[in-house]
C-alpha cells in the first residue's frame, strides 16, 4: 500500500511539471518572456519545454523530497532528474497517443469509417 501511495505520489508531481512547464513555454501569459528567448540566452529556458521542466522539477523535488539517502541535497538531485524525466516521458506518451488518435480519427472525426463519396 505504501509503495502504490510513494509511486502516486510521484505520478502526480510529474503532471504538475508537465503542466506548469507547458504554461510556461506555450502559453500566452508568457509570451513577452518566450519573445526575449529570441534576444537573450537568459531567457532561452522559456522557449525550450525539455529545459524548463528540469528548473520546474527542481521546484518541486525543493519542496517534495524522496527519501533516497540519508543527504538532503542528494535527494533533491534524485527527485530531480526522476520527476523531470517522467514528466518528458509523460509528455511523449501523450503526444503519442493524440498522433494514434488523430490518425484513427481522421481530420473529420469519423473515428476511422470510411468516407463515400
Amino acid at each position: 500500500m505504501m509503495v502504490a501511495l510513494i509511486i502516486l505520489k510521484y505520478l502526480a508531481l510529474a503532471i504538475i511539471v508537465e503542466a506548469v512547464t507547458e504554461i510556461l513555454t506555450e502559453s500566452s501569459i508568457f509570451s513577452p518572456l518566450q519573445k526575449l528567448s529570441e534576444k537573450s540566452k537568459a531567457f532561452e529556458v522559456f522557449s525550450c519545454g525539455y529545459c524548463m521542466s528540469v528548473w520546474v522539477a527542481l521546484a518541486c523535488a525543493l519542496a517534495c523530497p524522496a527519501g533516497f539517502t540519508d543527504i538532503v541535497w542528494v535527494n533533491v538531485v534524485f527527485t530531480t532528474f526522476l520527476l523531470h524525466r517522467l514528466a518528458n516521458t509523460l509528455h511523449s506518451g501523450a503526444a503519442w497517443f493524440l498522433l494514434c488518435s488523430y490518425m484513427f480519427l481522421g481530420e473529420s472525426g469519423d473515428h476511422g469509417k470510411t468516407r463515400k463519396d
